[in-house]
């Protein structure tokens, strides 16, 4: 269930030039919410993708290093059952 609340807060007059022009007076509020969400939300997806590829980067270096111990035993796996497979 939807509550609302009222609030009051200034917008630029250029702002509401351009919501006059975009929204009839009745639906107004609707769009303003509707439009806060997704800026809110991009802004929340864009938050993510910055701590991850942070945390990316900051095991990047770990990563390679697993990568690279562990690089033998995959090739002695591949050749043995991929290649012996397709023979």
């Amino acid at each position: 269930m939807l509550r609302h609340k009222r609030v009051t807060f200034s917008l630029s007059i250029e702002l509401i030039k351009l919501l006059n022009e975009m929204v009839v007076n009745s639906k107004k509020s609707s769009f303003v919410e509707k439009a806060i969400f997704e800026y809110a939300k991009k802004i929340k997806e864009t938050n993510l993708k910055n701590r991850l590829k942070a945390g990316y980067l900051a095991t990047a270096e770990d990563d390679l290093k697993i990568t690279e111990e562990f690089y033998p035993l995959e090739r002695e796996s591949y050749q043995k059952y991929v290649l012996d497979e397709e023979a």
